[in-house]
């Protein structure tokens, strides 16, 4: 029985009443016929309030008879602490460290085992064990996360003594093992990194060699095409171009673009043989060996240093207005003048052998047996003739 009962009881047949008389009022019945409806209604509700009442009764009898049939024995829930235990990661040698709160709930064969947080904890770690060998060490946190989650539930052992299932749960890699990871994640960033750039790098030398590079014309169109603006700059650079396209292409310089060629070496290699080497300018003097390696000459007791050689006329003039040897205007320059001296300058003659006077008679000098010259009366050696 509930409370609910007798408003039910008192609420059905009022609502009976009241509607056979709305009804006869409404309609104009006569009296004795909406009191004849209002009986029979009457009657009606007050059998289903018993028998919704009696339904009632009969789950509440029920409820009783299963509660005593089948009493609800208190439970008590163990636990117990497992320490931090190494599992297997995905990586060799590479191992997590693990923790938890370990609970269980004895069950029918409980009875036959002494030890029963032994098997629970057992339990547990082999349920850990098959997830942390799936798991990479490079990230314990999420692989924390899946443990939780998954120990969580509720397992029973093989031999049905227990559920056992785990909370608190802490998982980790070793100082250690977190530093070399770290490092070899850096190795591996550092590495594809570099090979990037190394792919970069073949890009571009495939690029200049074989596009660009391939001859005089099409690397200064390439230096053009970044600023159409710098025309009197690529000029001057012809010459540099045409030295890179050559050395690009392992070949010599064209011979339309030899002449704008600047030396590699500086002054004394100006001038290109006919096989495209570079060879000493003759222009340029140097001292010879034998100048070098020969005694000083002795004159009135003083020594004569050997004479600096003296540049010729039109090194004299690129030296004058065009100083700079990396000038790129230097060479045209050399070459223009070159033609102009060759066009306007006469041909060197021959020097003529200057015959000297014949001696007089009485002057002309005796040698001596040995063929040395004679010494003057006084025995002291003659003077030098004055040089020239």
């Amino acid at each position: 029985m509930n409370r609910d009962d007798p408003v039910l009881s008192v609420a059905l047949p009022l609502i009976a009443v009241l509607a056979s008389l709305v009804l006869g009022l409404t309609l104009g019945w006569p009296t004795w016929l909406w009191l004849l409806l209002a009986l029979v209604l009457l009657v009606a509700a007050l059998l289903l309030a018993r028998r919704f009442r009696n339904r009632q009764q009969q789950e509440h009898f029920r409820s009783l008879y299963e509660q005593r049939e089948h009493p609800r024995t208190p439970t008590i829930d163990n636990s117990a602490t497992l320490p931090e235990t190494p599992l297997p990661s995905a990586v060799a040698d590479y191992q997590f460290l693990f923790s938890a709160r370990v609970f269980w709930r004895p069950m029918g064969n409980a009875q036959h085992h002494a030890n029963l947080g032994a098997v629970a904890a057992d339990l547990i770690l082999h349920r850990a064990r098959a997830m942390t060998a799936q798991e990479h060490p490079n990230d314990p946190v999420l692989a924390q996360h899946k443990l939780s989650a998954a120990l969580g539930a509720m397992a029973q052992d093989p031999a049905g003594q227990l559920s056992a299932w785990a909370d608190s749960v802490v998982l980790r890699v070793p100082e250690e093992d977190a530093k070399r990871l770290r490092q070899l994640a850096d190795i591996r960033k550092q590495k594809e990194v570099w090979e990037h750039e190394r792919a970069l790098e073949r890009n571009i030398r495939a690029y200049l060699g074989n596009e660009v590079l391939t001859s005089t014309g099409s690397a200064l169109v390439w230096w053009l095409s970044q600023d159409t603006s710098k025309v009197k700059e690529t000029v001057r650079l012809i010459g540099t171009f045409a030295q890179l396209s050559a050395a690009a292409n392992d070949r010599e310089v064209p011979e339309l673009f030899r002449h704008l060629v600047t030396s590699p070496a500086g002054q004394g290699w100006e001038v290109l043989n006919g096989n495209g080497e570079y060879q000493p300018d003759v222009t340029v003097s140097l001292p010879t060996p034998s100048s070098l390696n020969s005694d000083p000459k002795v004159v009135n007791g003083h020594v004569c240093e050997p004479a600096a050689p003296q540049p010729e006329p039109e090194q004299a003039l690129l030296d004058k207005y065009l100083p700079d040897p990396d000038d790129p205007q230097r060479p045209l320059f050399e070459a223009q003048l070159a033609q102009f001296l060759a066009k306007y300058t006469p041909a060197a003659q021959a020097p003529e052998a200057a015959d000297s006077p014949a001696p007089e008679d009485g002057a002309a000098p005796h040698s001596s047996e040995n063929g040395a010259a004679p010494l003057p009366e006084n025995g002291a050696p003659s003077q030098p003739p004055p040089m020239t």
